[in-house]
C-alpha cells in the first residue's frame, strides 16, 4: 500500500516540474565597418534540435540587400558577415531563425550604423612628465582601422 502511494507521489512530483523556456540570444555590434568582415553570434538556450539562422543586411533607404549569410547550429555559433563598401550610413540587420520547434522559430531586426574606414589617431609625447616652461614634443600617427 505504501509503495503505491509513494509511486503516485513520485509521479505527481515529476509531472509538476516546470518546462524550461527555450530562447536565443543574438549578439550584433551597434556599428559595422564597411569593406570588412564582422562577426555576429547566436546562442540557443534549452535547445535539442538544429536551428537554421539566416542573416540579411539591408540598406535602410531602399531595402536593397547589402550582405547575406547563414549557418546551422544546435547550441551556439558565430557567422562572418562581409559588409561591402557602400555610401549608406544606416542598415537594417534581419535575423531569421527556423526550427522544427515553434518556440525557436523567430524573426528579429535591428538598425546598425555603417562606418566607412574610420581613422585612428595616436598621439604620444617624448616623456611622461614636463616641468613648467619646457617645450612639449608630440608624435602624431594616423592609421586606418586595419593599421595601414
Amino acid at each position: 500500500m505504501w509503495t503505491i502511494a509513494l509511486l503516485l507521489f513520485a509521479c505527481q512530483t515529476v509531472h509538476a516540474l516546470p518546462e524550461q523556456k527555450k530562447g536565443f540570444l543574438l549578439t550584433v555590434p551597434s556599428s559595422l565597418l564597411t569593406d570588412s568582415q564582422e562577426r555576429i553570434c547566436v546562442s540557443l538556450h534549452n535547445n535539442t534540435g538544429r536551428v537554421y539562422v539566416s542573416l540579411s543586411l539591408l540598406a535602410v533607404s531602399d531595402s536593397r540587400v547589402l550582405a547575406l549569410s547563414s549557418l546551422t547550429l544546435s547550441s551556439a555559433g558565430c557567422v562572418e558577415l562581409l559588409v561591402p563598401d557602400t555610401e549608406e550610413k544606416w542598415a537594417r540587420l534581419e535575423a531569421r531563425l527556423q526550427s522544427p520547434d515553434p518556440q525557436l522559430t523567430s524573426n528579429a531586426q535591428v538598425e546598425v550604423s555603417l562606418q566607412t574606414n574610420p581613422l585612428v589617431v595616436l598621439v604620444s609625447t617624448d616623456k611622461p612628465v614636463y616641468k613648467p616652461g619646457q617645450d612639449v614634443n608630440f608624435r602624431v600617427l594616423s592609421r586606418s582601422h586595419k593599421l595601414k
